[in-house]
């Protein structure tokens, strides 16, 4: 099915990052969806289960997450190629063939809040060298999604500075760590202050298509207490190459940058700098700190994260007894009490 754009519609795409289309899904489609995700979520299966072990830690915060349900009900699949999103999306992406990167229903419960997350896709997609060759649609699935209750935000024209950072090479940079993630995440959440938020209020049958380094969010409000049901496609256009050795060059550069700095640097530095050239992915850095990526994704404060760990360890504390020493066998109460044997101190 085919749905012709305007050219006004397509260059404020370009220049916005953003394109909300109205009405664009008829309504026996939305009720195909609507009765899609209901049978879902009645009827947990294997499927969407182990799509908890393919997704980005935030999507845990949903009760109801479905990697590609068109694979495994019919309404989804009619929705996905007997609507005219493809054609939409082609266009958006100077009318190039196009292919189905993944598609993910989310679904939150009246009540929750889904807290502020900002960031963009652009990581998931294949070819990694530009913006403007893939795109995410986003649909409300059975309710209208409002900014107050859950609803998803961008940022207008933030595709253009994410754009910047891969062109000067600061994004492949970050992403191969753990650190250079966490802070695009904070680069991300510093756009709110200089770009304007997009906020759309979306009908069963609109969608907002928005680009792959558009940066995004759910609200983090849910003043009305309603439930949210939605469900986003991912277009890439084809072919793109994959090229592999961007990150390959990015570790060279960051490998000569310390072989750089260990050969400047104060010899009793020296030990960190061999420490940091030989981490493995995962690993801490010198400083002996660690990063929880679900607390940085969550966005909370130092002070919020030190509280909840320590809530953690609380617990735990609490789970067994205080160790009572009469409670021991007698041959480990003997070796407390009992006078010390030379032969088991170990050599000094």
């Amino acid at each position: 099915p085919q749905f012709f754009l305007s050219e006004v519609q397509i260059l404020s795409y370009k220049e916005e990052g953003f394109l909300i289309l109205r009405n664009v899904l008829p309504p026996h489609l939305m009720s195909r969806l609507s009765s899609g995700s209901s049978d879902l979520t009645a009827t947990p299966c294997l499927h969407c289960a182990m799509t908890y072990y393919d997704t980005p830690p935030f999507f845990h915060s949903y009760d109801n997450v479905c990697q590609r349900p068109e694979l495994i009900h019919h309404n989804f699949h009619e929705v996905l190629y007997g609507s005219t999103l493809a054609h939409i999306s082609s266009q958006l992406m100077d009318n190039r063939p196009i292919r189905v990167l993944r598609t993910n229903t989310l679904g939150i419960r009246a009540g929750q809040t889904i807290p502020h997350r900002w960031h963009a896709d652009h990581g998931v997609f294949p070819g990694q060298r530009k913006c403007g060759d893939g795109l995410v649609v986003w649909m409300p699935i059975g309710n209208t999604s409002y900014a107050d209750a859950n609803g998803l935000v961008v940022l207008k024209k933030s595709h253009k500075i994410h754009e910047e950072m891969i062109d000067n090479g600061i994004w492949f940079e970050n992403q191969g760590s753990v650190h250079g993630q966490r802070l695009h995440l904070k680069f991300y959440k510093s756009l709110v202050k200089t770009h304007e938020k997009e906020e759309p209020t979306l009908n069963p049958g609109d969608v907002i298509l928005f680009d792959r380094c558009t940066v995004h969010s759910a609200s983090g409000v849910n003043s009305r207490n309603i439930g949210r049901n939605s469900w986003q496609i991912r277009f890439f256009a084809d072919p793109q190459k994959v090229e592999r050795d961007l990150y390959k060059k990015a570790a060279e550069k960051y490998m000569m940058k310390n072989v750089t700095d260990l050969k400047k640097s104060d010899p009793s530095k020296a030990y960190s700098i061999l420490k940091k050239m030989g981490a493995q992915p995962g690993d801490c850095d010198d400083q002996g700190s660690f990063t929880l990526l679900n607390h940085t994704e969550a966005n909370i404060s130092t002070e919020e994260s030190i509280e909840q760990v320590a809530q953690y360890f609380a617990l735990i504390s609490q789970e067994y007894p205080p160790l009572n020493i009469d409670l021991l066998p007698q041959d480990v109460k003997y070796k407390i009490n009992g006078p010390v044997d030379p032969n088991d101190l170990p050599p000094q």
